[in-house]
């Protein structure tokens, strides 16, 4: 599933900006990748800036970063990332890439933090820049895998015992990774 945001321009050379996507579908997060499009107008725009992604749920993750913000990316990795996908699974890292790193990059932080979380909900990605930032546009995608499905019914269901106010019930350990629980209603 694609979930696009608008694009954002930064408004000064230090300082962060701020994009967000709101998602209103629900599911548990299985794979989560992050497509980025960001043009620096200097020449070695990316070292002086990093970029962060934050859940609904809080948690944080730092996808890159130049040498001029506390990462890795020098004066020659340019200015620009085109279509750019941050994802787990890529056989090279962005920091080893080339520029305009077009296509998929493993970030420096790990996108596995947001699997088993609910997509739902206002995600942010934050612009650090340090300098030569100013009027740098940027816009960016959630490529999501969700799972929309309900976990399967418990087995081995038992009543250990009964009385006149309550019962108490004995069932088989779910499998699924995904299932935190169930609720039990009366009938």
């Amino acid at each position: 599933v694609l979930f696009r945001s608008s694009q954002f321009t930064t408004v000064s050379d230090y300082g962060i900006a701020v994009g967000t996507v709101d998602i209103s579908s629900s599911g548990t997060i299985t794979d989560l990748n992050i497509e980025v499009n960001e043009n620096g107008k200097g020449g070695e725009y990316l070292r002086w800036s990093s970029l962060t992604l934050l859940s609904p749920s809080g948690t944080a993750v730092y996808l890159v970063g130049g040498d001029q913000t506390g990462g890795s990316l020098d004066g020659y990795a340019g200015s620009a990332l085109y279509k750019t996908i941050f994802d787990d699974d890529a056989s090279i890292a962005l920091t080893s890439g080339k520029a305009p790193f077009v296509g998929a990059h493993k970030p420096s932080g790990d996108l596995g933090a947001f699997e088993g979380i609910t997509a739902s909900g206002t995600w942010t990605i934050y612009l650090n820049c340090k300098g030569n930032c100013n009027a740098t546009n940027m816009d960016w995608a959630i490529l999501a895998v969700l799972d929309n499905t309900a976990p399967s019914a418990p087995t081995n269901l038992a009543i250990v015992e009964s009385g006149d106010t309550s019962v108490k019930l004995k069932w088989s350990q779910n499998s699924e990774s995904d299932v935190i629980g169930y609720y039990i209603y009366r009938g």
